[in-house]
């Protein structure tokens, strides 16, 4: 079995635009049951193929939103705004911090709090999914599934308190981060198996395509792998995938060429610094030196005076230190 590999920004935004097999993946993946969900105000950061050849790239990160009713555990229903953020690259936080600030700051995603007789906006609680193409920190790198999540304690005594608060709920984030790399071939529970549809291991045709047994795929997630089956004999998505590799090469290139850029200015500016170091050591060597050779002066000076003052003839001091008459005079006229 083929199917079209959705690390692709355009192949995922296939699958995720299929509401069914959005709900399936992001109930698997929270295991949490969404028993809504809806697309909320969203930014794509997806490729355009008109610009593919011209405009710079600025990052391969594809974001969507989701407006989710989720059941929990204790049979309440609250609404969450899930919040999707994929890309290729690690070095991207700046950009998911930035997108997650615009979020917070979007009105949509508030709603009106009743306490006694007042009533106060709080924020939709924000579930954030990282699909990540690149490992993570050594640590984490064997990780496949992280997830983030609250712990409400009390400081006195560290017991973890288990209640559902509007404004905690709307100021901390919980999240999951799909550590793409470190998915395998060992499937644990069903969350992995889900996930192996993402398994850069089993790539064919450039990393379009990703080849798995169908058998190995629990039934209840057909219908996903179903959608990305027709995603791989599509030739209008094929040709965005190469459009896509296309995007990702410039990127690499900006960013070797930024960074290079990045470390010549750091080594001219740690040679100017170096150059003042050695311009402030020159300038020290040279006040001392001129501090040594003041003191040797007024120990010399002194010297003469005393041989003077001994009855010591000036001829036998001048032949003796190699100083002129004229000079020992001189010495021994600045004492007087």
């Amino acid at each position: 079995m083929q199917i079209a590999n959705p690390i692709y920004d355009t192949v995922f935004k296939y699958l995720m635009n299929d509401l069914g097999c959005a709900k399936l993946l992001l109930s698997t993946l929270m295991r949490e049951e969404i028993t809504d969900l809806q697309f909320a105000s969203q930014e794509f950061a997806v490729l355009d193929p008109s610009k593919a050849k011209t405009m710079k790239f600025s990052g391969s990160i594809f974001r969507l939103d989701f407006s989710a009713k989720i059941k929990t555990s204790k049979g309440q229903e609250t609404v969450t705004l899930i919040e999707i953020q994929k890309s290729k690259i690690h070095t991207t936080s700046k950009r998911f911090r930035t997108y997650r600030g615009k979020q917070l700051l979007n009105q949509e995603f508030y709603y009106d709090v009743t306490k006694g007789k007042k009533t106060y906006k709080a924020g939709i609680p924000i579930y954030t999914i990282y699909f990540l193409g690149e490992p993570l920190s050594e640590e984490l790198a064997q990780i496949p599934i992280i997830k983030v999540d609250i712990d409400i304690k009390d400081n006195h005594n560290g017991q973890s308190i288990d209640i559902i608060d509007p404004f905690i709920e709307s100021l901390y984030i919980r999240g999951i981060i799909v550590n793409i790399p470190a998915l395998k071939g060992e499937v644990r529970d069903d969350v992995e198996n889900l996930l192996q549809i993402f398994n850069q291991k089993k790539m064919i045709d450039k990393g379009h395509i990703i080849t798995m047994d169908d058998s190995t795929i629990s039934a209840k997630f057909q219908p996903i792998v179903r959608r990305l089956q027709k995603a791989a004999m599509d030739k209008e998505m094929l040709q965005q995938m190469e459009l896509e590799d296309e995007f990702i090469a410039e990127m690499d290139m900006y960013y070797d060429d930024l960074e290079n850029a990045v470390r010549m200015k750091e080594d001219a500016l740690r040679m100017k610094e170096e150059e003042r170091r050695m311009k402030e050591d020159a300038l020290r060597m040279k006040e001392d030196a001129l501090k040594l050779k003041g003191e040797a002066i007024k120990k010399q000076h002194k010297a003469v005076q005393l041989m003077v003052e001994s009855g010591i003839d000036k001829l036998f001091i001048s032949e003796n230190l190699g100083l002129t008459v004229e000079e020992i005079e001189e010495m021994v006229e600045t004492r007087k």
